[in-house]
């Protein structure tokens, strides 16, 4: 069973990974096409970049009682080597002791609270006065060539090309002044009928009929104008810190 700590890191999980856009379109080869793949990223792009999602009090938060004396932090950062980029999550969170009113945590020792958190599966947990500190990471890797992955340059920008079993999913980098913007495609379904004019759309359909994805192949003419309309949703700012 798990605690309130458990559920607000959860929460926490859910509301940092929501997207503006979803992530809806599979091409059937690595874009932009016929354009000569990338052996590494530049020097120029190369290094530790940080994004801070949110960081704020309980008032902020509607999934915790306003009277609830928690502060709460997500920090994401990215990590590009030649070849590869590694995306680490951390997510902390405070909470009062006078707060935990958890049936599993109320009255319990410190100890037997920081066991419960840990077994939980925070990666750390404190109290500092009288306050309960935890900390929980994540990684994941977002592109790696010796997986596959397929890396493009074109206009100003890398394309990171996922393999997956069912296609290509698409992926643009763009650094700026120390500015690291990540975008993928989308295509809403309202619109279909503009991009179709651009290129052919094979809308998939989940058992139900609702669209759940878009398949594409553009040509390079095609792709250029895919990009002059809106076709990139933003996925995250990133500020560089260290080459």
């Amino acid at each position: 069973m798990k605690t309130l700590i458990s559920t607000i890191l959860l929460l926490l999980i859910v509301l940092t990974a929501c997207e503006p856009k979803p992530d809806n379109v599979v091409f059937h080869e690595p874009q932009p096409a016929k354009l000569s793949n990338e052996n590494r990223f530049s020097k120029h792009y190369q290094g530790t970049y940080q994004e801070v999602i949110f960081a704020g009090r309980n008032k902020d938060v509607k999934f915790l009682s306003k009277d609830l004396d928690t502060g709460y932090q997500v920090i994401c950062s990215l990590f590009i080597t030649p070849d590869k980029i590694t995306k680490k999550s951390t997510y902390s969170l405070k909470i009062a002791r006078r707060e935990i009113t958890d049936s599993l945590l109320k009255g319990k020792t410190d100890a037997e609270i920081i066991k419960l958190c840990l077994k939980d599966g925070w990666n750390q947990a404190t109290f500092k006065k009288d306050t309960l500190e935890v900390t929980q990471y994540k990684s994941d890797t977002l592109f790696d060539m010796a997986a596959g992955d397929v890396l493009k340059y074109f206009r100003g920008s890398y394309f990171l090309n996922l393999k997956k079993d069912y296609g290509w999913k698409l992926k643009r980098l763009t650094l700026k002044r120390g500015s690291l913007s990540l975008s993928h495609p989308y295509i809403e379904d309202s619109l279909a009928t503009a991009f179709q004019e651009i290129t052919p759309l094979d809308a998939q359909k989940a058992e139900d009929g609702k669209i759940e994805s878009y398949s594409i192949s553009p040509d390079k003419k095609s792709f250029k104008k895919l990009l002059n309309n809106d076709f990139f949703g933003s996925e995250g700012l990133y500020l560089k810190i260290r080459d």
